[in-house]
């Protein structure tokens, strides 16, 4: 596993520009200027660091990284640009919105530091071309460079009883059951690999990067030993973070990858075997305790005393597996409701969002990047800044996919934002993963479906996993923290 650093490239003064003169002076840049503008046509990336005087713009990577300084860089320009239909948004940037409602974008160059590729040999003997039904099979070797993403669809958690198609392959239960490791592995303990078929709810925990057993709704199923070993603090202690709400909890990832900023003091959560492993993980201490709520609609939360809001919205009218709708979909359209319980808190107390989605909230469907627009729009109106991050779990050590966009929606003029910027971590480094929760891979599949296994796989198939959620926080407070240091202002 890789241990190269992952860094902010991005230099303490910051001067921001854009293309039209005119909207230059209505952000009423820092006094510092750069003696001499380069004319846009002949700017390099906005990811690239030009150092100020001789030198050439060098563009930082996982090998060659450098921390900012005020001494060699003097100046950095953050272009704002026009969304492009036809082009998805960068990984990482700031966001705001135009008065005829266009998003406009600044990129950043954040490095993340990846874990090394898997190499999944997956094997399949057949003189078969075709099933029954038509659909082409998969014959020969293929090499997977990663884990296939767990999903809340049975395809992808339980294997093909008989030959596997070509698309069929791309399934985590079918690359674990036609890998040559499951069948060494098998070999070795004296288990038939035919009768594997069902990926078992302990192993999806650990690639969720979760406790074994955590959605389990059995009281006491979870090891406090484990959970305090991966999340130092999470259960024990209040000092020094904000109490947020959290909307659309589903098995609370997000609320525990942020454990050294916040703690939950309500849940909202409809879905019943959500809301079973949520007063479970209550009842065994490992979960701050709050009122579970299952109505987001109906939620309000005037007189709560909590400074922000975390909320992993709905991705199905986003995702490229769902409608693709955007706001027309009743449930990612319930991000409405986020802004709403928002406008409801104690106006002293509003700090901060952390808002979560699939990665085609950056992509240029016209319906998805129209959702994009609503949050940047919405958070304008309310004076606070929009930063967002996307990575994949490759970046926290597991060499897998299931890319993730976080956003932070922060109030710059909350004195409580003031105190909690001090807490952000600039450094990171991939770790092995899970390594207290890791089982022999004979036992990852099932010969037989136990009864609550479908649902435990659904949710871990949805939820947020908290190294994600980690590493994307402290890049988000570092993008803010620059921001702040910066002349430019969201709200111009």
């Amino acid at each position: 596993v890789s241990s190269q650093p992952a860094t902010l490239t991005m230099p303490c003064k910051t001067v921001v520009s854009e293309l039209s003169g005119s909207e230059m002076e209505e952000l009423e840049p820092c006094q510092k200027q750069p003696k001499a503008r380069v004319p846009v046509a002949k700017r390099r990336p906005a990811a690239a660091i030009k150092r100020g005087g001789k030198g050439k713009c060098k563009r930082a990577t996982a090998r060659s990284v450098r921390k900012p300084s005020l001494k060699k860089d003097k100046f950095v320009e953050v272009v704002f640009l026009p969304a492009r239909p036809d082009k998805p948004l960068p990984a990482c940037g700031w966001a705001r919105s135009k008065p005829d409602g266009k998003i406009w974008f600044a990129p950043y160059n954040a490095n993340f530091a990846k874990t090394q590729p898997l190499n999944l040999k997956v094997v399949q003997r057949t003189k078969q071309t075709e099933k029954k039904d038509g659909t082409k099979v998969f014959s020969g070797t293929k090499i997977f460079k990663a884990w296939s993403c767990m999903r809340c669809f049975s395809s992808t958690t339980s294997a093909t009883k008989s030959l596997v198609s070509t698309r069929g392959v791309s399934d985590l239960s079918n690359q674990v059951k036609c890998s040559t490791a499951y069948r060494h592995d098998c070999q070795k303990f004296g288990v038939n690999p035919k009768l594997g078929r069902h990926l078992d709810p302990t192993v999806a925990e650990w690639f969720g990067g979760l406790p074994a057993n955590w959605t389990d709704p059995t009281p006491g199923a979870v090891s406090h030993r484990v959970f305090d070993a991966m999340f130092p603090g999470a259960r024990t202690t209040k000092d020094g973070k904000l109490p947020v709400i959290s909307l659309f909890t589903g098995i609370a990832g997000l609320e525990i990858g942020l454990h050294p900023w916040v703690y939950a003091t309500k849940y909202v959560e409809c879905n019943p075997s959500c809301i079973a492993v949520l007063k479970a993980r209550q009842a065994d201490g490992l979960l701050h305790q709050g009122e579970v709520v299952e109505d987001v609609r109906g939620f309000s939360a005037k007189g709560s005393g909590a400074c922000g809001l975390t909320a992993g919205f709905p991705c199905q009218g986003v995702s490229a597996a769902g409608s693709q709708e955007g706001l027309a979909d009743s449930r990612s359209g319930l991000i409405e409701m986020v802004f709403k319980v928002w406008d409801s808190m104690d106006p002293d107390c509003r700090c901060f969002m952390i808002l979560e989605n699939v990665m085609a909230l950056l992509s240029c469907n016209e319906n998805t990047r129209a959702l994009m627009a609503y949050v940047v729009e919405e958070c304008r109106k309310r004076g606070l800044s929009c930063q967002w991050a996307s990575l994949k779990l490759s970046n926290c050590g597991l060499p897998a996919g299931r890319g993730r966009v976080f956003l932070l929606c922060a109030n710059r003029k909350s004195k409580l934002w003031e105190d909690y910027q001090c807490l952000a971590a600039a450094d990171h480094c991939v770790a092995e993963w899970n390594s207290l929760n890791a089982k022999p891979m004979h036992t990852w599949l099932n010969p037989s479906q136990k009864s609550g296994h479908s649902g435990r796989l659904k949710m871990l198939g949805n939820s947020v996993v908290p190294a994600q959620a980690k590493l994307a926080f402290e890049t988000l407070l570092g993008l803010h923290r620059r921001a702040r240091e910066s002349a430019f202002d969201d709200e111009a």
